[in-house]
């Protein structure tokens, strides 16, 4: 024992053989070559969880909320026409296309198109804007579903039937309809105009569309709104045939003066308003009931408002084959038959009232189309070309920036 203990603390060629030995001692027990358990034959066997399910898509393939504005412009091998510009012809009188059709001069020119709807104002200048032989109009849409299409649908319209010739605003031309890619916002615009223009239903409108342009693709906010408006014109449950109240309001910070009608909602407060609850003293508001159109005007709304309704209210007749009168009434000057019409309870309100009308959720809009009228720098709605149109003296306007945030 002495031996050995001496050995393993002076015999210097000893110590690696005792740490050696513990070392394959320790391995040996944990060596793989050890049996591997037995699987309990009471339970199933293992399965890998993931086997029976397809394979997950790269993300890069999962639908997007909004699709215009990501990913690369469409090449042409992807559109229904030969030519290297990104436009694709819808219709007679009708071009879909990207940012890259509309800055190409060119293929404007070869293709005949005199006036250029821009969806984006935000992101897309006007590239040729005053050279003389371009007529544009722009919005100020973005990419989402929340976004209110229908707000702008009609001066849309007015722009393409003017381009048409329908309009008398020069007539005979054609008209680019173009976004950032072409594939949201302007196919929107195009599928509502084909609806109208055709009378069918939106899956034909946008079959049509595709056909044209393989890439038009209107995210699911537009399209639900465009489903809503499936019944119009002139059928009874349409929402042109029961009563509702739209309310006049800049279309976009960016363009202030551009008024356009949008759906009047109830504030949180009052989620079960009546349509009288709906009305602003500041503002123009239209009601519309089964018999007639009415155009309402606060006591304190401006001229330029008061005007803005009065073109609407010819847009409605136009483009929902209204067949009722369209009536301007004045707050506290209005006929008994107007509360009749738009109260579930007819009841004349207190005349003390007229004038002080206020409906907190419009504050924001009517701040900006009053600071808008006080700028000097902002400009006026204006058309560029005369037009006989409802929408004759609608704006057209040039972009602020040419960048977007969306």
């Amino acid at each position: 024992m002495s031996d050995g203990a001496d050995a393993s603390t002076s015999g210097d060629n000893l110590t690696p053989r005792k740490s050696f030995w513990r070392s394959a001692s320790w391995t040996a027990r944990s060596s793989p070559t050890a049996p591997a358990p037995q699987p309990n034959p009471g339970r199933p066997p293992k399965r890998p969880g993931r086997l029976a399910l397809p394979v997950r898509p790269p993300l890069s393939g999962w639908p997007r909320q909004a699709s215009d504005d990501s990913g690369p412009t469409p090449s042409a091998s992807g559109l229904a026409h030969t030519d290297a510009a990104d436009l694709s012809r819808v219709a007679d009188h009708v071009y879909l296309g990207s940012d890259a059709a509309a800055r190409d001069r060119n293929a404007l020119r070869r293709h005949g198109i005199t006036h250029v709807l821009n969806c984006v104002g935000a992101a897309c200048p006007d590239y040729f804007r005053g050279e003389g032989d371009l007529v544009y109009k722009t919005l100020w849409l973005h990419d989402s579903p929340a976004e209110d299409l229908s707000s702008v649908l009609y001066d849309a319209f007015d722009f393409l039937e003017d381009a048409r010739g329908g309009g008398g605003g020069g007539g005979g031309g054609r008209a680019l309809v173009h976004c950032v890619r072409g594939a949201s916002r302007s196919a929107a615009i195009v599928v509502a105009y084909l609806m109208w223009r055709h009378a069918i239903p939106f899956d034909a409108a946008l079959r049509r569309v595709k056909a044209a342009r393989a890439a038009a693709d209107p995210n699911l906010g537009f399209a639900a709104q465009l489903l809503r408006r499936q019944p119009r014109p002139g059928a009874a449950n349409s929402p042109g045939s029961a009563r509702r109240v739209l309310r006049l309001a800049p279309h976009s910070p960016c363009a202030p003066l551009h008024l356009v009608p949008k759906t009047a909602l109830p504030s949180s407060s009052s989620s079960g308003a009546s349509a009288a609850e709906l009305l602003d003293s500041r503002g123009a508001f239209l009601v519309h009931v089964p018999a007639a159109v009415y155009v309402w005007l606060g006591a304190a709304c401006e001229p330029a408002m008061a005007a803005a309704a009065a073109r609407a209210a010819a847009q409605v007749v136009r483009y929902e084959r209204v067949a009722g009168p369209v009536v301007t009434v004045r707050e506290g000057a209005e006929p008994p038959d107007f509360w009749s019409a738009i109260a579930a309870e007819p009841s004349v309100p207190d005349p003390s009232k007229a004038g002080k009308r206020r409906v907190e959720l419009y504050d924001l809009d009517f701040e900006i189309f009053h600071h808008a009228l006080k700028s000097p720098n902002e400009e006026a709605a204006e058309s560029t070309t005369p037009s006989s149109s409802s929408a004759d003296s609608a704006s057209t306007f040039s972009p602020a920036s040419s960048s977007s945030s969306d």
